[in-house]
């Protein structure tokens, strides 16, 4: 059983090659903004992540909703608008295209360009040789080329494959975690849901430029931390409650990004054993847990007034070790000059506030219900 968010139907846009400039992103419509209802806490894989990271990361940026301010990354940014690629490439190529290869790179790439200008880059068409070569691997020119080769290397076997649903947001029960007043869920963004024979299955595209020399495939290790790992077994959590007795984990469809190879490409799969995915209700479980203690123990010290009176933060400790180094943490400047943030009523200078919300922009007539939706509502429909 599951609780429906929404998401979008999986069929083919009218035009075979929509216009880069007249045309929104593929299958990501605007959507209106509506606040969870009261009481309704839901954990995703971001939220845990930051959490344990780092408890006071958790506060900055889910409790406050404070993130760095600053341009936008090539290597983000090129993630980004090649998933929004993805989705372009996936309605059209499932059960099936007439569309010739050049076609079908041409439409993910005016795809990818609507993604990554989107994200605060120039177009792709109006950088010059310098400008790409400032990118290195995440250069355009390179995700081009990559779409070329994933046309190919992919057309067959989605030729097979029945698409379910794109980028769809579903929430599952949290069991396990006590919260008086509070109904807690744990959500998921799932890039594709498809159905390959009777089997009903997740997909999650990712990028890296985690290769090996010359491009000749990738990192041992990038491929390694991927099972067990918490996201992908999220994913085969909430597809397993969707899809009872149907459901089969997923894939990672993964995409080397290099300055010369640009087609390595490899399916990752992820079939977690029913002991391992209740090893992983367990830990967030228990993730989940502390932070919502920390949260309601915060919400008292605010009733109170006594956080106000404090000359230092005494909840969501920080972790000193990650304060600075490779991948140092991108707060630290805060916790140099505000001992306790809750003093302060607007972000502190280099930083803005963006609330993280990837599931607000859906219905949530069902949450708080005694009887969850059945899964049958969140399947979207076949192309």
């Amino acid at each position: 059983m599951l609780v429906k968010l929404g998401g979008t139907p999986a069929t083919k846009p009218k035009s075979p090659r929509p216009s880069s400039s007249a045309t929104p992103r593929p299958n990501r419509p605007p959507a209106e903004h509506k606040p969870l209802p009261e009481g309704v806490v839901i954990f995703d894989n971001t939220r845990l992540g930051d959490f344990k990271s780092g408890p006071r990361t958790f506060y900055y940026k889910h409790i406050r909703n404070w993130v760095p301010e600053g341009e936008a990354r090539a290597a983000l940014t090129g993630g980004i608008a090649w998933s929004v690629a993805m989705d372009a490439l996936w309605v059209e190529m499932c059960g099936g295209t007439n569309l010739p290869d050049v076609r079908l790179g041409d439409l993910g790439w005016d795809a990818f360009c609507q993604a990554w200008v989107g994200e605060g880059l120039e177009h792709p068409d109006t950088l010059d040789a310098e400008q790409y070569r400032e990118f290195g691997a995440y250069s355009p020119n390179n995700y081009y080329e990559m779409l070329l080769h994933y046309v190919v290397a992919r057309r067959d076997w989605l030729a097979q494959l029945e698409l379910v649903g794109v980028e769809l947001p579903v929430v599952v029960p949290l069991p396990g975690v006590e919260a008086p007043g509070k109904t807690v869920l744990y959500g998921a963004r799932i890039d594709k849901v498809m159905r390959e024979g009777e089997a009903f299955k997740w997909v999650d595209h990712k990028t890296t430029a985690k290769g090996l020399r010359g491009g000749a495939g990738f990192q041992p290790f990038w491929l390694d931390q991927w099972t067990p790992n918490s996201q992908a077994d999220g994913y085969s959590y909430a597809i397993a409650e969707a899809y009872p007795g149907q459901a089969e984990g997923g894939l990672i469809d993964a995409a080397l990004v290099h300055r010369e190879s640009h087609d390595v490409f490899t399916l990752l799969p992820q079939y977690p054993q029913d002991a391992m995915l209740e090893a992983w209700k367990a830990q967030v479980s228990y993730w989940a847990s502390l932070a919502l203690d920390e949260m309601r123990l915060l919400e008292e010290l605010r009733s109170s007034g006594k956080i106000y009176q404090s000359s230092y933060m005494p909840l969501f400790p920080c972790d000193g070790s990650k304060c600075a180094g490779w991948g140092s943490c991108p707060y630290r400047d805060i916790c140099r000059s505000h001992p306790n943030p809750e003093r302060l009523d607007a972000p502190p200078s280099g930083y803005v506030e963006e609330k993280w919300e990837p599931f607000s922009t859906v219905d949530h007539e069902q949450f708080g219900a005694a009887e969850l939706q059945e899964a049958e509502d969140f399947r979207g429909g076949g192309k």
